[in-house]
């Protein structure tokens, strides 16, 4: 069984590393749109100087072109900034479910979702020697919820089970 003290770790670590990457898409959301309002003020000054007869149709043409280009592509760049909009506290409910049930959760997988599930567990990948599959080092986490614990640990067996390469 898992210890408690192993999911508070595990709550902190994930709940501080999403906080950081939740500061860092707000800021670079925020560097964005000061871009696209830096943008759209070029714009105007352009109609503002076409207006007053400073540049020619074709000059203004060009340019705005130019800069409605670069605002799509920022736009494009707010979107791909904008943080995932998910429940973390769900989330990590869900993950102390799944960890509570790593065999279950394996059986569950389709073939697609086996190999990133073991580099998840494994980061250092496993190999087939003298008919049994390992690990030259258990992960930390598995060693906290008990999953190197020999035999009878319930885990399902590697019958089927396909070399695993690196994603």
């Amino acid at each position: 069984s898992v210890r408690s003290e192993v999911f508070a770790l595990l709550d902190a670590v994930v709940t501080d590393a999403w906080n950081d990457r939740l500061r860092e898409s707000l800021a670079a959301e925020k560097r964005l749109v000061t871009c696209m309002r830096d943008l759209e003020a070029n714009v105007d000054r352009f109609v503002d100087a076409l207006v007053a007869g400073k540049i020619s149709q074709s000059i203004y043409d060009r340019q705005v072109v130019r800069l409605e280009e670069k605002q799509a592509q920022l736009k494009i760049q707010i979107e791909a900034a904008k943080p995932p909009e998910i429940d973390l506290a769900v989330t990590l409910v869900f993950a102390q479910n799944l960890l509570e049930d790593l065999p279950g959760c394996w059986n569950r997988l389709n073939w697609q979702q086996k190999r990133p599930f073991v580099w998840a567990l494994y980061p250092q990948g496993l190999t087939y020697a003298d008919g049994g599959i390992g690990t030259p080092q258990t992960p930390w986490l598995l060693t906290q919820i008990g999953a190197d614990s020999g035999s009878g640990n319930g885990l399902a067996p590697p019958t089927g089970f396909e070399p695993v390469f690196p994603p």
